[in-house]
């Protein structure tokens, strides 16, 4: 922990050095650097001061721990929107300098002067610094203030051969990811309700993360949420965030009493919590299989899942739906080892962030999920990542709105 303090206060440092230097850049008088110096170390100050009160204001209050959990939050946002754009500035000063390294070397050799190149090369450099640090702030203050609260809902059809026919066009609700405990109020789960009603889909299947750490993050929601009554009802599974590792807890006994009451509490919602185990959904004579496992995940998030378990006395004919709320399970297991159709997923929440120009689609994520948000398939398996209602550390959203998604089942594709 320490050494991760030390590094993070390195980088800062670093920066802050990079962007004064970009600021004086700006300046050719020594006047009016050393103002334009002040001002900044200044301002740099007041924000860290400010930062700093914050966070032992928040170590030393009596609130309870969902709640400082939430205010950390804040202080994260405060930090990314101080620092974020002062790496944007400092990497394009860094190239600058390095543009003028080349011209020395180049003036040296070839004994000619390149003043005006180089008066050209920093203009267009920091300029286009100062214009991408806006962007990404401003893009910052839309995902805190806006970004968070656009509910976009996505369709998609599935198409199996093994699916019965009762079940042609049969509509789930795929929803993941509430982090319950991040929201002041219930505005974005009210509103997701609603339109999960509009929709009329005959299940709601949820996958994971209810909460960040406790249980008591349930209850302003259970009200909200029960209104939900599908006609094939609604399953829910645990993630990482709801197995309560990221809290310090008295023992072992308080923290299993915190997961006990968690699964009690999504089932006043009406959810049926499927640990390691399975469940059928029937349509006259047809019933198709709902698989769920507590979180498999790859290191550092635990594998408390059992695939095994779950799906023991299963026909593996049967057409089956498996909710497993990290995504890398599906190429570790699900599609190497069985012949479930379709896996639904969340836990990525595509990193908050991405970047996205028609068809082409880029997020951070990517390089530690490659199925980090939508469609995928091998062969006739399926796998959809749903990128999540909630939100957790960065309290905002950037090209990855809150996600609803709407799936339709079919047994041909005509």
């Amino acid at each position: 922990m320490i050494v991760r303090i030390l590094i993070f206060v390195a980088i800062l440092l670093i920066t802050e050095f990079l962007v004064l230097r970009t600021v004086l850049k700006t300046a050719t008088e020594k006047k009016k650097k050393r103002k334009l110096a002040m001002y900044y170390l200044i301002s740099t100050f007041l924000i860290i001061l400010i930062t700093v009160i914050y966070y032992l204001y928040n170590q030393h209050t009596e609130a309870p721990d969902h709640e400082q959990f939430r205010r950390f939050f804040a202080l994260s946002a405060l930090l990314l929107l101080n620092i974020a754009p002062k790496i944007i500035l400092s990497i394009l000063s860094t190239i600058d300098d390095i543009f003028r390294l080349i011209f020395i070397i180049i003036q040296y050799l070839l004994k000619t002067e390149m003043k005006a190149l180089k008066i050209y090369t920093r203009r267009v450099l920091l300029l286009s610094g100062f214009f991408l640090a806006l962007l990404l702030e401003g893009a910052l203050i839309y995902g805190i203030i806006q970004g968070k609260s656009e509910i976009t809902i996505n369709r998609v059809n599935i198409y199996s051969p093994k699916l019965p026919k009762s079940f042609n066009g049969f509509k789930i609700a795929h929803i993941s990811d509430f982090h319950l405990g991040s929201f002041k109020n219930t505005h974005l789960i009210e509103k997701a309700v609603i339109l999960l009603q509009e929709e009329q889909a005959d299940v709601v299947m949820f996958t994971g993360d209810m909460v960040n750490n406790e249980a008591v993050e349930v209850k302003p929601f259970i009200e909200i949420i029960k209104i939900l009554k599908p006609p094939c009802g609604m399953f829910s599974i645990l993630g990482n965030h709801d197995m309560g590792d990221y809290r310090r807890w008295y023992n072992e006994r308080e923290k299993a009493c915190n997961l006990k009451e968690l699964v009690r509490l999504q089932e006043e919602m009406g959810f049926t919590v499927l640990r390691n185990q399975h469940s059928y959904m029937v349509k006259g004579k047809d019933s198709i299989a709902v698989i769920g496992v507590d979180n498999w995940g790859e290191p550092p998030f635990k594998k408390y899942g059992d695939l095994n378990a779950a799906t023991e006395g299963l026909d593996t004919s049967t057409f089956s739906i498996l909710l497993s709320h990290d995504p890398s399970h599906w190429r570790n297991e699900v599609v190497s080892g069985t012949n479930i159709t379709l896996t639904l997923s969340g836990h990525t929440h595509g990193f908050q962030f991405a970047i996205k120009l028609g068809k082409y689609s880029f997020s951070p994520v990517q390089f530690k999920y490659k199925e980090w948000g939508g469609l995928y398939n091998e062969k006739e398996q399926y796998l959809y990542v749903n990128t999540g209602l909630g939100f957790i550390g960065f309290p905002g959203r950037i090209g990855v709105e809150p996600e609803i998604t709407v799936i339709t089942l079919n047994n041909d594709s005509n």
